[in-house]
């Protein structure tokens, strides 16, 4: 009886182990590397540019990426600024709840209450 038992807990821990260890595959992602080319014309106009004229180009795109960066970090201080304006309306928000909750305990705790004698019924006054 005793050996019946341990080939029964053997044999179901050998499947509950096959079957947790032969979960499903991982899907493999795959990746296609592409080759990116300048079409000729294109490559024959920049051969043919000045080096002046390259480095007004250099210099005229560093400045849209300036410009670029100062839009961007303006419009993130002022998500922050609103971000930071709601916090605190949300906290004046929860100060006037907790201060009308405890003005009305406040007002219940100083009510009396009435019983008649021997009798567990509230009397209004």
């Amino acid at each position: 009886m005793k050996r019946n038992l341990i080939m029964a807990v053997v044999v179901v821990f050998a499947f509950s182990s096959v079957f947790l260890m032969s979960s499903c595959a991982k899907k493999q992602v795959l990746t296609e590397e592409k080759q990116v080319t300048a079409p000729p014309k294109e490559v024959a106009k920049v051969e043919k540019e000045a080096p002046a004229a390259k480095e007004v180009k250099e210099v005229k795109e560093v400045k849209e990426a300036e410009e670029a960066k100062k839009v961007e970090a303006a419009k993130i201080e002022r998500l922050k600024e609103l971000e930071i304006t709601k916090k605190r309306e949300a906290e004046a928000k929860m100060n006037e709840e907790k201060a009308w909750q405890e003005r009305r305990i406040a007002k219940f705790e100083a009510e009396s209450i009435y019983f008649d004698f021997d009798k567990s019924f509230i009397k209004l006054e």
